[in-house]
């Protein structure tokens, strides 16, 4: 029992790692909120999706407790740090034992996909919000989304295409129909 209240401090201490800390940001945006949104997203958008992949949807970010959230440009920037930070994460998943099984191909598309696409929503949540620190992520984004888009599985890149931002009716007008 030693063991699983160990691991369950770890998970929600990993949960608390704030994201993009290298931005001003409005409110929190940590792992967890992260990781919630992006496993949404997983199922709404690719409902057979496997449980491999939701378990890598969801633990993706968990040794960023130990190793930090190291910004996408620096990795971009510094190979090697990117390669290091790989396998620091890497070594911390392992130790965890919450390193999940490999992904297929397709898996590993979708993964990438629905990290970037839950990111991108946030960028949006936080314009509206005022927040103007943050259009730089959003136009990384679209380009690299231009670039790549036969890497994106189609659901995906229908949302990185259309979105546009608005706050769902506080009233469900579906619910006011029938009663």
């Amino acid at each position: 029992m030693d063991n699983i209240i160990k691991q369950i401090h770890r998970i929600r201490e990993a949960g608390q790692v704030e994201r993009c800390h290298v931005l001003p940001h409005i409110g929190s945006y940590n792992v967890a909120m992260h990781s919630w949104h992006a496993a949404m997203l997983l199922l709404e958008l690719y409902p057979g999706a496997s449980r491999n992949l939701l378990e890598h949807i969801l633990r993706h970010d968990t040794a960023e407790r130990w190793t930090g959230d190291i910004p996408a440009t620096a990795k971009w920037q510094f190979p090697k740090l990117k390669e290091a930070s790989q396998k620091a994460e890497e070594h911390c998943l392992s130790y965890l034992d919450m390193y999940p099984p490999l992904l297929t191909e397709e898996e590993n598309l979708w993964l990438h996909a629905i990290d970037t696409l839950e990111l991108f929503l946030w960028c949006y949540d936080q314009i509206f919000f005022g927040n103007q620190h943050i259009k730089g992520i959003k136009e990384n984004i679209l380009s690299w989304v231009e670039g790549h888009t036969s890497l994106i599985p189609l659901p995906v890149l229908k949302i990185f295409q259309t979105y546009e931002w608005n706050r769902c009716k506080d009233i469900l007008e579906d619910e006011i129909n029938e009663t």
